[in-house]
């Protein structure tokens, strides 16, 4: 499998990853669309990762202030999950944010996957909160600015 990795810029077209997000979490997991296409995506970076030239998963980033990057709306398509390509998409996506000037990475992770984002450096800072039906919980990491994350 060739996988391909495309960034996309506020004002680009979101319709491949939009579509992976519908799937994902609206139709597999049950979020409500009014909440999952919160109006913020027009400000956002997206990492598209393509599987054999076709959208297998897609992530967005959101630059706060101070340098804060919030890494969200991360989702693989499942027949493309276990096989390493959510790590390949997360290192992606901190790229990006460190090459935007992050000083400091945020993710609300959904419990089941708070495993996940420890093995990628990630910390939980205690606060546990429910999107919708799910339960979250608020994981950080600092930047090292001249550090690539390596997949």
């Amino acid at each position: 499998m060739k996988i391909m990795l495309k960034t996309l810029f506020p004002g680009d077209e979101l319709s491949p990853a939009f579509a992976i997000r519908k799937r994902v979490f609206c139709e597999e997991q049950g979020f409500h669309p009014a909440l999952e296409f919160d109006g913020r995506d027009e400000i956002c970076h997206h990492v598209l990762l393509l599987a054999d030239g076709e959208p297998a998963g897609a992530g967005r980033v959101l630059a706060e202030p101070g340098g804060r990057f919030t890494l969200g709306r991360i989702a693989l398509l499942p027949e493309f999950r276990k096989q390493g390509l959510g790590r390949v998409l997360v290192f992606a996506m901190m790229d990006l944010a460190r090459e935007l000037g992050a000083r400091t990475l945020h993710v609300g992770a959904q419990l089941q996957a708070r495993g996940f984002y420890e093995k990628l450096g990630f910390t939980a800072t205690g606060r546990e909160y429910l999107d919708e039906h799910c339960p979250h919980c608020e994981m950080e990491q600092a930047v090292k600015s001249s550090a690539r994350f390596n997949v």
